[in-house]
């Protein structure tokens, strides 16, 4: 009897501190929770635990699913800190198939797969086949011995007719099981066509979907990022801005985003802003308290700022300019979320003076950039 064992194998690939880690995960190796690996910083819940603070404590999990023959990842962690499947949001409630080089984001954190392997292995049961043995070998008694049948004509025509038919058969039988084996690869080449289909299929249903959602999404977060503008210009009219003086000491062209709370309440991050060597600049915020966050780099990306009290915020390569933590204004498409190269940076406190113009100096000290 032939039974079909369904194995499964998927491996990821991230780096952990500089080292590069490999997980890999299968049905055979025991988990947490069946047939799932969770990805987290609880070491407690999770199967792989991951020591960057911008990943939550239970952030998603990957299982295997029976009937669909697939993989798939889950989003743990609610609205807020959303995993990145391939460039899209995985927002709660919601699956995405992985495939073979899928890259996760969970915070800062990448994970890629690097293989998936799905596949039935025949087993058979094995039956014991008794064969007799030759009968013993007949000798003749008498002296008088009978003319040998293979001598007499009749003899002769009857091995020959033997020998066709025997060969026929044999014939046969070879063409026979030569139709069997190719109608079994043809079939197995028809299922893997098939399941190919559909996994192009899924994945471009899935991509359709999130596109109509991401259109939806974007029309009102435009509405509501042109609602703030205005909101803020009425109110900018009766207010006083605050000002900072940022002088660049460093040696190297630095670029500043900021982060702060606006007139009506509600949270911006914008970026980019360049200082060049040498440069002093005296920009001017209307804002709620007498505090911002600045998240500082040089252009070539080697000095970041450091400080003590921090908020974290996510900036692109290019210029941007959101509210709350909706990014859905910046990106129209999965293509340049991957291009615009999403990041989630680290903006530090920087509080104005009660009296007169605030002033702060960047300096490049050791291997950071530092705001005094």
């Amino acid at each position: 009897m032939t039974t079909l064992i369904p194995q499964w194998k998927l491996t990821l690939e991230y780096d952990e501190a500089g080292k590069q880690q490999t997980w890999q995960f299968s049905e055979q190796q025991p988990t947490k929770n069946p047939d799932t690996i969770r990805i987290g910083r609880d070491n407690l819940r999770c199967d792989i635990v991951l020591q960057d603070n911008t990943v939550s404590s239970l952030h998603v999990e990957i299982f295997f699913n029976q009937l669909q023959n697939r993989f798939f990842i889950r989003n743990l962690r609610g609205l807020q800190n959303l995993p990145l499947v391939d460039g899209v949001l995985l927002y709660p409630d919601k699956e995405f198939s992985l495939y073979n080089n899928s890259v996760i984001c969970l915070g800062k954190q990448k994970l890629k797969v690097t293989d998936i392997s799905i596949s039935g292995v025949s087993n058979l049961d094995a039956t014991n086949l008794d064969y007799s043995p030759k009968p013993d070998k007949e000798e003749n008694s008498g002296k008088d011995t009978k003319k040998n049948f293979w001598k007499e004509p009749t003899g002769i025509a009857t091995i020959i007719t033997s020998v066709f038919t025997l060969g026929g058969v044999i014939i046969t039988s070879v063409f026979a099981l030569s139709g069997v084996v190719l109608s079994q690869q043809t079939e197995g080449e028809k299922i893997k066509f098939e399941l190919k289909k559909t996994q192009y299929q899924v994945q471009a249903e899935q991509n359709k979907l999130a596109q109509e959602l991401l259109s939806k999404k974007q029309e009102k977060a435009e509405e509501r990022f042109y609602k703030h503008k205005a909101e803020i210009l009425e109110k900018e009219k009766q207010n006083i801005s605050k000002q900072i003086t940022l002088t660049n000491k460093c040696n190297k062209d630095i670029n500043i985003a900021v982060n702060f709370t606006a007139l009506n309440d509600i949270e911006e991050t914008r970026g980019w802003r360049g200082i060049s060597a040498g440069e002093t600049i005296k920009p001017s915020y209307f804002i709620r308290s007498g505090t911002i966050y600045i998240h500082a780099e040089t252009t070539d990306s080697k000095y970041k700022l450091k400080g003590k009290h921090l908020r974290q915020k996510y900036a692109i390569e290019s210029h941007f300019d959101y509210i709350a933590d909706d990014l859905t204004i910046l990106l129209s498409g999965t293509q340049e979320r991957i291009s615009k190269k999403f990041q989630l940076e680290d903006f530090y406190r920087v509080d104005f003076a009660q009296n007169g113009v605030t002033t702060k100096t960047f300096t490049c000290t050791g291997d950071s950039l530092e705001l005094s």
